[in-house]
């Protein structure tokens, strides 16, 4: 195994690093990028650095495509894609740690202190995946999630 790659969590995979650039006064769609950020560097972040609000660190498997991580609001950003979950509008899911959690389609639809999966405004290519968030309040802490949880019960 390269030293810069590590084993995939969920299959036997390989992860790329990357990063992922969350641009919330954008409103394009969020994307991973491969390797390190630069400044000035191929990924143009000198000429995007002052609407950047922050850059996480990120690796991909090849192979799954797993990507999660928890942004700076505590939204749970999961690699899960509304299909895959047969998401739709007000439908209940359970969540691993015995929660409930309800489909909206923005966050701006979730009432206040709601547990909610949400298609979230990042992705990759032109996919979005889900978050699991809750309005003004967040839902890593607030759920005990870290990167790699299971999150919806099985």
């Amino acid at each position: 195994m390269e030293a810069s790659k590590s084993q995939c969590p969920k299959c036997p995979g390989l992860m790329e690093r990357g990063f992922v650039m969350d641009r919330s006064l954008n409103t394009r769609l969020l994307r991973w990028v491969e390797g390190e950020p630069e400044i000035g560097g191929p990924t143009g972040l000198k000429l995007i650095e002052r609407k950047t609000s922050q850059i996480t660190r990120t690796d991909k498997c090849e192979k799954c495509g797993y990507l999660e991580h928890v942004d700076n609001f505590g939204n749970a950003k999961t690699s899960l894609l509304p299909e895959q979950i047969g998401f739709e509008e007000g439908k209940e899911f359970k969540l691993a740690s015995g929660k409930t959690a309800v489909c909206h389609r923005r966050l701006a639809d979730v009432p206040h202190g709601t547990v909610a999966l949400t298609v979230g405004s990042s992705g990759y290519q032109d996919r979005r995946f889900i978050e699991i968030a809750i309005q003004r309040g967040n839902a890593a802490k607030t759920l005990e999630l870290a990167i790699g949880d299971e999150v919806l019960a099985s």
